[in-house]
């Protein structure tokens, strides 16, 4: 017989590399293929299965590596939910469903995976703030539809304008959510990294954007206050259609 030829024998060091690369986004020794902890990975620590260190391979470290996943289709999602706002636009709120619908389904396959990583107080509370951050752009884009909801009233250029405002709008809010999300995720994954504890000041912007929500909700319930009385007592051109729609929606 001749002699036994190794499996690695046949792969690149560049391909060894990404290899072990991709088993430690999996928090996975890159030598064993052990399960570790994603701090012992983060930090560079040592496996507890074989002693072989968790050095990351490619540019950048593991905050890198991670960032660098699903970036297309994270940019196709904002490119069919801006579409898909635009289309729905000329019904009035509709466009929202299709915004809370791809924040939902975005975070699950953007910024889940970074959640995992982090300490589980540190965890909870940007989970915490995530999930302020997306009610308060939703509750913002709400504000947006109700101020651009008389143009219904005006056919063909109202819709037209309806539209193009709903899918930038639609759009910009999932663009805002998610990299705001994974830029507030990549700070924290450092943090982690260097072995900082919870400290108060990560309090601040879960605070901050409870305000922001309560002040969106307030301004909501003002734009709702003065529509309605715009169409009971002024006289406005096109308001009729409004009230006709918004009857026919609700029977």
């Amino acid at each position: 017989m001749g002699p036994t030829v190794s499996a690695s024998a046949s792969i690149s060091p560049a391909e060894l590399s990404a290899h072990q690369d991709a088993l430690l986004l999996d928090r996975r020794c890159g030598r064993c293929a052990e399960r570790t902890s994603a701090l012992a990975v983060l930090r560079g620590s040592t496996c507890g299965a074989c002693d072989a260190h968790l050095t990351w391979n490619g540019r950048g470290g593991v905050l890198a590596g991670l960032d660098a996943q699903r970036v297309l289709p994270r940019r196709l999602g904002y490119v069919l939910i801006g579409v898909s706002s635009g289309l729905l636009g000329v019904l009035p709120f509709a466009q929202l469903i299709v915004q809370a619908a791809g924040l939902v389904v975005l975070h699950l396959f953007q910024l889940r995976r970074p959640l995992l990583w982090l300490s589980p107080r540190r965890r909870l509370l940007a989970r915490m703030t995530l999930k302020l951050w997306g009610s308060t752009l939703l509750v913002a884009s709400l504000f947006g539809s109700i101020v651009l909801a008389p143009l219904h009233a005006v056919p063909g250029l109202g819709t037209l304008l309806n539209a193009g405002a709903h899918g930038v709008a639609g759009a910009l809010c999932t663009v805002l959510y998610i990299e705001g999300g994974l830029a507030l995720l990549r700070r924290r994954l450092r943090w982690e990294a260097e072995g900082r504890p919870l400290a108060a000041s990560e309090w601040g912007p879960p605070l901050v954007l409870l305000g922001a929500l309560l002040g969106f909700a307030t301004l909501v319930i003002g734009a709702l206050a003065a529509v309605s009385y715009a169409l009971r007592h002024l006289s406005v051109p096109g308001t009729t259609r409004i009230v006709e729609w918004l009857l026919s929606v609700g029977s």
